[in-house]
């Protein structure tokens, strides 16, 4: 059951954003991931007994259930909550090991989920244009992978961290996902509490107090996300 134990924790790499030429193993910056397993081997909740692992497998997330929330808020303590689509993502695993794969945001779908009308159209073009993600430039976020490993304490609520680069607007900064993975029927959940990024690191300074902003017109650095990937994994 090892093997097991190394695909499914394996899964979390729908997360993977590493531009891979599936051709070639490559990931066209002249970096090759030859093989990515958890130092520390654990059980995913729920999985139970399954079929051995095919020699070539390939998974993919299931793009239309699969989604990240979003929460952004000022100094006032005002919010604003919404969700962000994939584009595309999956990864194959040959062997047991992971050798190319991609997980790629549709910065195009971001939208408003705590307004309506014009109010709601008004907010979601200000986070499209170059204040923010400025997504005629760059209408894509990725993620690429770093590495897994289990949570220190048992009691963390969580099932594994995830390391990686997150690259938005161009720059790609290092970022620690706490996530949970568990088996549903023939999914498995790819799910995290909530999470914080600076968004200043990658260079959406709109009326942060980096550039002087006065106080009371702040709007807040940290972005809060939650990820909600669905992955089926009935093998073909």
């Amino acid at each position: 059951m090892k093997k097991f134990s190394i695909l499914f924790s394996l899964v979390l790499l729908v997360f993977a954003a590493c531009k891979n030429d599936p051709a070639n193993g490559g990931n066209g910056d002249g970096k090759t991931i030859e093989e990515v397993t958890t130092p520390k081997e654990g059980n995913v909740k729920g999985i139970g007994t399954l079929a051995e692992a095919q020699e070539f497998m390939e998974l993919s997330p299931n793009i239309e259930k699969s989604y990240i929330q979003w929460t952004g808020s000022n100094a006032s303590g005002s919010s604003h909550t919404g969700t962000i689509k994939l584009l595309d993502g999956g990864f194959h695993i040959i062997r047991g090991n992971l050798k190319h794969g991609t997980f790629t945001i549709n910065m195009g779908s971001i939208e408003v989920t705590d307004l309506s009308g014009s109010d709601k159209a008004d907010l979601e073009g200000h986070l499209k244009d170059s204040d923010f993600f400025d997504i005629q430039k760059y209408p894509t976020g990725q993620f690429a992978i770093m590495g897994l490993t289990l949570p220190d304490s048992p009691n963390s609520g969580i099932t594994h961290n995830l390391k990686g680069e997150l690259t938005l607007k161009g720059i790609t900064k290092e970022i620690e996902v706490p996530v949970n993975l568990e088996l549903q029927g023939d999914n498995i959940m790819v799910t995290s509490p909530e999470f914080t990024i600076n968004r200043t690191d990658w260079d959406i300074k709109y009326k942060s107090g980096l550039i002087g902003t006065m106080k009371d017109k702040i709007i807040n650095d940290d972005i809060k996300l939650k990820i909600n990937v669905v992955v089926p994994v009935k093998a073909g």
